[in-house]
């Protein structure tokens, strides 16, 4: 029988603190303190009585211009998370790995956002970007619209016309691609998923359980959200 730390139940909320939120992914080894502080103390204000959380957070510009620098490229990770049951908000992270295939690779945040969603079925997952969601084609583009909600397949699979992405060549993750492709295994496995700006009210709702007024919903066809009111 495992110990009485391992019999707690599952968090509420696993929330991924992306790098291009909290650090500028563009400039080397540079925080975005703004976003950091913002974040923080919306974190420090979810109110205790909805459940524990896991926060897991990119590398941004702490990582990815050194693994791209060395070719290190994606990883993944069969690690068991039964060791993550202390009482205690627990932060992982991203990072280099040692693989039995490639020598080594880089296990992302995103990987590890799928891995513990789908070993801890907590009922929503937020991820912190830099921009407000998912768009139809890159942001900055001229014409590009947020998308307010995609539907799943169980299998995974995406129901969204084309939808044209970039990624920084630095990006040893692979950009919105790849966060989209673990965004939708999470959903698939039922946890829904929203996808926020960092530092705006509407991440803040998001934080605590609460429906954002504006951001990406990614959740499973047939399956509804059950939001805490504001």
């Amino acid at each position: 029988r495992p110990p009485r730390f391992l019999r707690r139940p599952p968090p509420a909320i696993i929330v991924k603190l992306g790098g291009s939120a909290v650090t500028r992914k563009n400039t080397f080894e540079t925080l975005n303190m703004a976003g950091l502080d913002s974040t923080a103390k919306q974190l420090a204000q979810r109110p205790p009585n909805r459940g524990s959380m896991i926060i897991v957070h990119g590398a941004g510009s702490f990582g990815h211009f050194q693994a791209h620098e060395h070719g290190v490229s994606h990883g993944t990770s069969s690690r068991h998370f039964s060791w993550l049951g202390f009482a205690l908000t627990r932060v992982l992270h991203g990072d280099a790995v040692l693989d039995l295939k490639t020598g080594g690779s880089v296990l992302s945040g995103d990987i590890l956002m799928a891995s513990l969603c789908a070993a801890m079925r907590p009922k929503l997952a937020v991820f912190l970007t830099d921009v407000e969601g998912v768009f139809d084609r890159p942001p900055a583009e001229v014409g590009a619209s947020l998308i307010g909600e995609i539907r799943v397949r169980r299998r995974g699979t995406l129901i969204l016309d084309k939808l044209a992405t970039s990624a920084s060549t630095h990006d040893v993750t692979g950009g919105i691609q790849s966060k989209l492709e673990a965004a939708a295994a999470v959903a698939a496995g039922g946890t829904p998923v929203v996808i926020v700006q960092v530092g705006t009210e509407h991440a803040r709702r998001a934080l605590r359980g609460e429906r954002p007024d504006r951001g990406t919903l990614i959740v499973r066809v047939g399956q509804t959200v059950n939001w805490y009111s504001s």
